[in-house]
């Protein structure tokens, strides 16, 4: 143990050594549903950071190509494509003209409130729990997202629609479906819609 210590303390003061430090991720691979799942993760930004990189892009144009790939991957994209070709997609439009990336909105701040464990959305979880009889017979079922991006310009949300089960007045257990409007930009829920 102390022998790695060392070692990896030599690469830290200037020494190159393999194995010290983090591991390399392999972007070639890295799909829409790896930059989902790591929604405001340091893989994401080093994700971004690398492709404008390599293709000789300034970093200050790092938010427009970040929001771009966050949008891309919350508006029905398939989650199976590659980051990278979907990068691909925003630097044609940025050649085009730059300031088309500027309408892209971060859906990070949203699915980031997705638990990973059960998918379930966690503030609408937490406004259902407020209003049941019985919060502790919470159980969460399934979770559905509709990302809506309005071509009036008005400002995009999210249909979030949780399927759950809990115990009514009388104790009985009963399945129950509450479809709320979702804030994209900020994650927190507008409204009930049913």
């Amino acid at each position: 143990m102390k022998k790695i210590f060392v070692l990896c303390l030599f690469a830290l003061l200037g020494g190159t050594l393999a194995g010290c430090g983090k591991k390399k991720v392999d972007y070639s691979k890295y799909t829409l549903q790896d930059y989902r799942d790591n929604a405001g993760g340091d893989k994401n930004s080093n994700l971004v950071f690398e492709y404008l990189k390599e293709n000789n892009i300034d970093a200050s144009q790092y938010n427009r190509f970040k929001n771009c790939l966050s949008e891309e991957s919350g508006r029905g994209a398939s989650l199976t494509f590659k980051a990278k070709e979907v990068l691909g997609w925003c630097k044609a439009e940025y050649d085009r003209a730059p300031t088309l990336l500027d309408k892209k909105i971060n859906l990070d701040p949203f699915y980031a409130k997705f638990s990973g464990w059960d998918g379930s959305y966690r503030p609408l979880e937490q406004l259902i729990k407020s209003h049941m009889n019985d919060p502790s017979s919470y159980s969460h079922e399934k979770t559905t997202v509709l990302i809506v991006m309005p071509k009036d310009g008005s400002a995009p949300y999210a249909n979030v629609r949780t399927t759950f089960r809990g115990k009514n007045v009388f104790g009985g257990t009963v399945l129950n479906s509450v479809l709320a409007k979702v804030d994209v930009r900020t994650g927190q829920v507008i409204k009930i819609i049913e």
